[in-house]
């Protein structure tokens, strides 16, 4: 689907959907600002974006990559945006990003997307609200977007410190091979997210310090905030890839404590086991006189030393703190 949102000549906010409206007026070169949303968009819609827009065919292509990395390229007459937002999965634990491309130029912002996004959601219901938030520029439209995909990371980031509490819980009280699982999964899942917000912070960080001529003094403000955003979010998940990685050696160390509990039990037996397995082996042994052999009580005394045996051997392991 594709969205052209635009102010008429009498400050009207104006919406159109029809794919022939669109590129007729995009060919008529308006010089009022605008945006072009384009959400999913088929064969037919992408083709906007190469006529009348006239866009780089890397930009195009890295729009309709099912993943890559955020970048920021600068053209002949405009900028290219790649920006990662969270998928909304409240349900999932899993962490999942989709990419939306934005082409910025000083009267146009261009945007496209796989998937329905929240944050353009939002923004357009602003524009809707206050139309003449149009009218203080494309970089403001442009950090209205960028600030709601960062905030956006937020209650992922709060699933996260839940996650980790419950881990170590299940650390402590009952650790089993899924716990690990989830250890090594909330452990990759920080690791890319760490990857992306870092990358991400990089970006913002052109933006604010003025590389960008699209972006005026009065939206850098704005960006910084969305920088510093980033910043507390790249060091969140340094910090919970942290406590990931002390969850893991908690849990190792449990393991390994229990099995040498384990381990110690099994060697008590075995070392009382060996004196009584000595006796019936020699008593056991094929000659004709054996001391006892014969007698009714014989039997009865060799049970009794063998208990004594094995009575002194656990009494002694217990007064050494063996057991």
């Amino acid at each position: 689907m594709v969205r052209l949102i635009y102010l008429d000549a009498s400050g009207v906010l104006q919406e159109s959907t029809d794919l022939a409206s669109i590129s007729a007026w995009l060919k008529q070169a308006a010089d009022r600002p605008y945006w072009l949303d384009l959400e999913h968009p088929s064969a037919a819609e992408i083709d906007l974006l190469r006529d009348p827009l006239g866009f780089h065919p890397l930009a195009i292509e890295d729009c309709g990559a099912t993943s890559h990395h955020p970048k920021l390229d600068e053209y002949k007459d405009h900028f290219f945006l790649l920006f990662h937002g969270v998928v909304n999965q409240p349900k999932r634990q899993e962490f999942q990003t989709h990419q939306i491309g934005f082409f910025i130029a000083q009267q146009f912002l261009v945007s496209h997307h796989r998937r329905p996004s929240r944050s353009c959601a939002l923004a357009l219901d602003g524009l809707r609200k206050y139309p003449e938030g149009l009218e203080r520029g494309i970089d403001f439209l442009l950090y209205r977007i960028l600030d709601q995909m960062v905030d956006n990371y937020l209650p992922l980031m709060e699933g996260f410190e839940t996650q980790l509490a419950r881990i170590e819980e299940e650390v402590f009280a009952h650790p089993s091979a899924e716990v690990l699982e989830q250890i090594f999964d909330l452990r990759r899942s920080l690791a890319r997210l760490r990857r992306i917000a870092a990358q991400q912070k990089e970006i913002l960080n052109l933006l604010v310090r003025g590389e960008v001529e699209i972006i005026g003094d009065k939206a850098v403000v704005y960006l910084r905030d969305v920088y510093d955003h980033l910043v507390r979010l790249t060091d969140l998940a340094e910090n919970y890839r942290d406590l990931a990685a002390g969850a893991l050696d908690i849990y190792l160390s449990t393991t390994s404590n229990r099995l040498n509990e384990v381990m110690k039990v099994l060697t008590m037996f075995a070392t009382v086991l060996l004196p009584l397995s000595l006796i019936a082996g020699i008593y056991g042994m094929n000659f004709e006189f054996i001391p006892g052999l014969h007698s009714p009580l014989g039997f009865w005394a060799t049970i009794t030393a063998m208990a004594a045996i094995a009575a002194g051997m656990l009494l002694g392991f217990r007064r050494k703190g063996w057991l």
